[in-house]
């Protein structure tokens, strides 16, 4: 079964510490060992694309971390099925919608984790409430910018990066956000009017101009 309708693959980062690993951990700087107490790995755990939910809640499921700090971010990338469905996500009044639903979403599962709320509230550094994604496409390199509950990293990856939820001490709550993301994605696509020929210029032009001087 494939990701959804809109959605060509989805994968996610998550940082935190684990009691053993048969995988490979990413360094992340933002993490201090000394916040850990029960964890001799600690880092980011990388997935890669899935094309269907069903493998990539597997795998979140058999690799969840052990041991999570305030720092922890889980992060979820998800690429669309053509340029279009990716530029109607860069309007201002997706992202009213996505933080209306991720708001809901909080208040009916219901999500006890401070984190998670604190974030939300644009109030970790990480994670700020503003919506720029006019000036994440074009970036190829890490920098502060991408430090939003959104992210439109086009140039690096050609995904969406949603950056909102926390490493959450249970998976079963991560599935749930997860999902959530993902039904708030479809809701807003299936009933937005389709893009207009001059924002796709955007992305396309910047890709064509990337490629001339590669």
């Amino acid at each position: 079964m494939s990701i959804s309708k809109s959605i060509d693959k989805l994968g996610f980062e998550t940082e935190a510490g684990w009691k053993e690993i048969d995988f490979q951990l990413a360094y992340d700087g933002s993490l201090k060992t000394s916040d850990f107490y029960n964890s001799p790995f600690i880092g980011e755990l990388r997935s890669e694309p899935f094309d269907n939910k069903e493998a990539c809640f597997e795998f979140m499921k058999k690799y969840w971390p052990t041991e999570v700090t305030s720092r922890c971010g889980f992060h979820l990338h998800f690429s669309l099925k053509n340029i279009s469905l990716y530029c109607q996500l860069m309007r201002q009044d997706f992202y009213t919608f996505f933080y209306k639903e991720m708001e809901k979403w909080g208040e009916n599962y219901p999500c006890k984790n401070k984190y998670f709320w604190d974030r939300l509230a644009g109030n970790i550094q990480y994670c700020t409430r503003k919506f720029i994604p006019d000036e994440q496409i074009p970036l190829r390199k890490k920098d502060t910018t991408r430090y939003t509950q959104l992210n439109y990293c086009w140039a690096m990856h050609k995904t969406i990066e949603c950056r909102l939820f926390p490493t959450f001490n249970e998976y079963e709550t991560a599935q749930s956000a997860t999902l959530a993301l993902l039904e708030c994605v479809e809701n807003y696509l299936d009933n937005s009017p389709p893009v207009v020929e001059t924002v796709k210029d955007t992305i396309i032009g910047e890709e064509d101009s990337q490629e001339q001087i590669q």
